[in-house]
């Protein structure tokens, strides 16, 4: 019977020291996971972040989008303005310029018709 009760406190002992080894690994995984907890958290809080900073962009996005398109029409109203006396001025040199050739062939017609009836006062 002293074997057995050996062989026992033998088997006890090591059941102990596995328990014992348990515990500690047991609280080892408890920090862990407790950590990876945290980290969870974090990870969420980042992708929330993400998340909002994207929406962010993409309404800021929108908005240059908006002052693009406002600018462009800007540009083109400026550019319409600075062309106008351009313009204007070429209109006029293109008037004085008809009305000169008009006065050149008037001109001309008088001059022909002139040596044509010679005898007829103009």
């Amino acid at each position: 019977m002293s074997e057995e009760l050996t062989d026992i406190a033998v088997r006890l002992e090591n059941t102990h020291s596995l328990c014992v080894n348990n515990e500690k690994r047991i609280d080892d995984l408890e920090v862990d996971m407790k950590a990876l907890h945290e980290t969870q958290i974090s990870l969420v809080k980042i992708a929330n972040s993400v998340e909002n900073m994207g929406k962010s962009i993409i309404e800021l996005n929108n908005k240059v989008d908006t002052i693009s398109d406002k600018q462009d029409k800007f540009s083109e109203k400026v550019t319409a303005l600075e062309n106008q006396p351009a313009q204007n001025t070429k209109k006029r040199i293109d008037d004085i310029f008809d009305k000169v050739m008009w006065v050149i062939v008037g001109g001309l017609v008088a001059w022909f018709l002139g040596h044509l009836f010679p005898n007829i006062p103009w």
